[in-house]
């Protein structure tokens, strides 16, 4: 990617595109050559977060608190609150740890939720990240989220693909079993999303009935066709 991006930076070169500086004007090229060469332009993309944006309505009281904590802690409101969400999940000892993975994981009362959720984040693929949750700390998903991953999981002959939900490298599974899909299609469960979504909903709706996504799926083609 940074030798694409000087590539075109030095085809550019001849446009005159320059940093202003005390010294002399560089061109942009001339900068990202200097970075790269003192490896600072890999540690700047490295440390580079993709904001989320969360709204949330609270107490005047506890709006009073968070705004007095970030003067007297001379932080940002956002910044106080990230730290505290940090702090309870880092406190919050995880119990549903599926039987499956390793006992590396969430043994000795020491696996937090914390712990949990940074090594189920994938950058960008908000399934696999639920689907990897659901391994390490299933109580940190909503109830839908957790019947719609269920469906999922309990459908191998539908959703197995080639996407592993943990690589071989991160030793976190240590006994798949063959009634479930341990490897995943992405783009047929975004197909079938809404689908599964539904199915989700009618299990909520319906706690006295609980049947398969494939059943689900059946029933509601005979209602369609009567």
């Amino acid at each position: 990617m940074t030798q694409r991006l000087l590539r075109l930076w030095s085809q550019d070169k001849c446009g005159a595109t320059c940093v202003s500086t005390r010294i002399r004007c560089v061109s942009v090229c001339d900068v990202a050559i200097l970075l790269k060469s003192i490896d600072v332009w890999n540690v700047a993309m490295a440390v580079r977060k993709k904001v989320e944006t969360i709204h949330l309505r609270v107490s005047a009281t506890s709006k009073a608190c968070l705004e007095g904590l970030a003067n007297a802690m001379g932080k940002t409101s956002t910044r106080v609150l990230e730290d505290l969400i940090a702090d309870a999940a880092a406190k919050f000892e995880v119990q549903g740890v599926d039987i499956a993975v390793d006992d590396r994981f969430g043994s000795g009362g020491d696996w937090t939720l914390l712990k949990a959720l940074q090594l189920a984040h994938v950058p960008d693929e908000p399934i696999l990240k639920k689907l990897r949750t659901y391994f390490l700390a299933d109580e940190a998903l909503s109830p839908k989220d957790y019947i719609l991953i269920e469906a999922i999981l309990w459908s191998p002959d539908v959703f197995a693909g080639d996407t592993d939900i943990f690589l071989d490298s991160e030793g976190v599974i240590k006994s798949a079993d063959d009634r479930r899909a341990f490897k995943v299609d992405l783009d047929e469960i975004s197909r079938q999303l809404s689908s599964l979504e539904d199915y989700a909903e009618f299990r909520l709706k319906n706690k006295s009935v609980a049947p398969g996504y494939g059943d689900y799926l059946r029933m509601i083609e005979a209602k369609l066709e009567n």
